[in-house]
């Protein structure tokens, strides 16, 4: 179980960095969602 929790804050650190570079401006919201939306899309996967 370990593994697997390491597994997904290594995931989710590279997905804000991506979606961090993608934003052309900031947005609380906008990051919020795109989070929830990664986080969604990565238990459906388990």
């Amino acid at each position: 179980m370990a593994d697997k929790k390491t597994e997904f804050i290594q995931y989710l650190k590279g997905r804000f960095e991506v979606i961090r570079k993608d934003s052309d401006e900031y947005s609380t919201r906008g990051f919020c969602k795109a989070i929830e939306m990664e986080i969604a899309s990565f238990l459906e996967t388990d």
